[in-house]
């Protein structure tokens, strides 16, 4: 958008930002990009209700990829809102949510494999950046940040970075 201010008989052009970003993102975009990973990777069919972090070195890589920085405004806020994900967009289809606190319990009997997850972070319309931990025993897991490109079709995983192993 294009302001034009007079003043003393010379006009001064100020141009404004027309937004944060090129691209916005919803809430059914995040639930369906959740859904879709739990449906294609089958790492587990279990979620911990609590996310976890992202981190510096998770920001740096998010600043790594190509086209992110144009939207550095919003991808700051995606992460700030990050602990607010799982309760607020409704169930996931064929997929468990429990607790922390359950999740020690079962694990007293029994080990149970399941995952923490960031939010999905929209780095442009079509680039989403997600970082996934993935617990199955006593030292049995690993972290990764995975990014993916939407398509027609669903996603395709264009960089995988491991965080850590066990």
């Amino acid at each position: 958008m294009i302001k034009i201010i007079r003043r003393d008989y010379f006009i001064v052009y100020i141009v404004t930002a027309l937004s944060i970003s090129s691209f916005k993102y919803n809430q059914s975009e995040e639930n369906k990009f959740v859904q879709w990973f739990f449906e294609n990777t089958k790492i587990s069919n279990t979620l911990q209700i609590e996310t976890i972090n992202i981190d510096s070195s998770d920001i740096n890589h998010l600043f790594e990829i190509p086209g992110s920085l144009k939207n550095r405004k919003l991808i700051l806020k995606q992460i700030k809102d990050n602990n607010e994900y799982f309760f607020k967009y409704g169930p996931l289809k064929n997929v468990r949510v429990i607790s922390k606190e359950k999740i020690n319990e079962i694990n007293k009997i029994n080990t149970i494999d399941f995952l923490r997850m960031t939010k999905p972070v929209f780095l442009s319309k079509d680039l989403i950046w997600i970082k996934v931990e993935h617990f199955c025993g006593n030292l049995c897991g690993g972290g990764n940040a995975y990014v993916y490109k939407k398509k027609e079709t669903g996603y395709e995983l264009i960089d995988l970075r491991m965080i850590w192993i066990s």
